[in-house]
């Protein structure tokens, strides 16, 4: 989809575009997740009619997409790619060649182990904080269940707010610094359970990190599309994916096993360090900064 996206949205849509797109996402997710609690208990916990029930909403969807598909099929018809020969070469090959290409573009490459580094200490979070409410019982609000619920609501409507309703000068600052800015919201919050436990303050940084974190994924997505070859976007997109998930499980063996083996603010106390430590690499490459090299080459030209 990433090749059709570049074809149908201009250079000065793409953000936009993409903050609509996470907006929708994320709005879709609170519906469907408190619509489905809802339906369960409608349905007396009947999870074959309500499997049945999701079967028919992918078929709805199917529905949808066939009959929009000449919209589809219009923007494919000036994609490159697709008209192309499928490569016979095997699997690790196209990634090599891929990697060689993103590689040439320095600052983009730094831009993507940034966004990996980020992946692998963002998705053990939720972990760690769920293995920390059962240690630390000061934390809780209500049940278990309920703190998780409202920790999650309180994250999403954060990227939420922060998709659809981003502040004006938050626009003038390029990604490395939005991303500077939103891990060290991120180390706020990994150092609340070891110096300060107290849910109020926690839920407070979580919403002000998801604010910013909401902020960060549509200027990365922009900067792909407009730095990427039009042929190559697809694959590139795949190697992105393939950085993110491959450091996702690391990270959550690393920060979990230590939650569960040791302690969870030993735990906390690591990602803290290693947040820390992407936050000043960040200070130490900011001459390095893609959007801040790119203005002033414009600059240059002008």
């Amino acid at each position: 989809m990433t090749p059709v996206s570049r074809y149908i949205l201009s250079d000065n849509q793409l953000q936009n575009a993409m903050g609509l797109e996470q907006a929708v996402s994320i709005t879709v997710s609170l519906i469907g997740g408190f619509a489905g609690v809802g339906l369960l208990g409608l349905l007396h916990q009947d999870y074959a009619a309500f499997s049945l029930i999701n079967a028919f909403m992918f078929i709805v969807a199917w529905l949808i997409m066939t009959v929009n598909r000449r919209h589809f099929k219009q923007a494919e018809a000036h994609i490159e790619t697709t008209q192309r020969p499928k490569s016979t070469q095997p699997m690790w090959h196209d990634l090599k060649t891929t990697f060689s290409y993103v590689y040439q573009d320095k600052l983009f490459f730094q831009l993507m182990l940034l966004a990996t580094a980020v992946n692998f200490i963002g998705t053990s979070l939720n972990g760690v904080f769920n293995v920390t409410l059962l240690h630390e019982k000061s934390l809780l609000i209500g049940s278990f269940g309920t703190t998780v619920a409202m920790f999650g609501a309180i994250f999403s409507t954060g990227m939420l707010l922060g998709s659809l309703l981003p502040m004006p000068f938050l626009s003038h600052l390029t990604t490395k610094q939005l991303l500077a800015v939103a891990l060290t919201g991120v180390l706020g919050l990994e150092l609340v359970p070891i110096i300060y436990p107290n849910y109020s303050v926690w839920m407070i940084i979580s919403f002000v990190v998801a604010y910013f974190n909401a902020q960060v994924n549509p200027k990365f997505g922009a900067i792909l599309m407009k730095r990427t070859d039009q042929n190559k976007l697809a694959s590139v997109s795949g190697l992105l994916n393939t950085f993110a998930l491959s450091s996702a499980p690391v990270g959550q063996f690393l920060f979990l096993g230590i939650a569960n083996l040791i302690s969870p603010n030993i735990s906390w106390l690591i990602m803290a360090i290693v947040t820390l430590m992407t936050v000043v690499y960040i200070i130490l490459t900011r001459q390095h900064d893609i959007e801040k090299v790119e203005k002033t080459t414009e600059t240059a030209i002008l």
